[in-house]
């Protein structure tokens, strides 16, 4: 840089970069960012989450319907009362 102002980097105990401040006062520390954290992954994330709930919100109610139409078994209202408290179990243990 221009003038007496220089950047610094550090080292960890690896021989990698771990962070960059500018000289000669480091008032703000620049940190290295892991590859998971960066913006790129994040919204691919997002994007395999938002196709999952957009399938899950189209398909439940198709399989519902289809559902309806078919006799129902004699243990489908044990399965679906032991799924119910299942599930509110797990919503306990998170406190809600």
């Amino acid at each position: 840089m221009d003038g007496k102002r220089r950047l610094a980097f550090r080292e960890d105990e690896k021989g990698r970069i771990a962070d960059a401040c500018s000289a000669p006062i480091c008032v703000a520390v620049l940190k290295k960012m892991p590859a998971w954290e960066s913006s790129a992954v994040q919204l691919g994330w997002l994007a395999v989450c938002l196709v999952i709930l957009a399938l899950a919100v189209v398909a439940f109610p198709i399989t519902a319907l289809l559902q309806r139409r078919q006799p129902q078994r004699s243990g489908s209202t044990t399965a679906r009362g032991t799924a119910w408290l299942a599930s509110l179990a797990l919503l306990a243990g998170f406190g809600l």
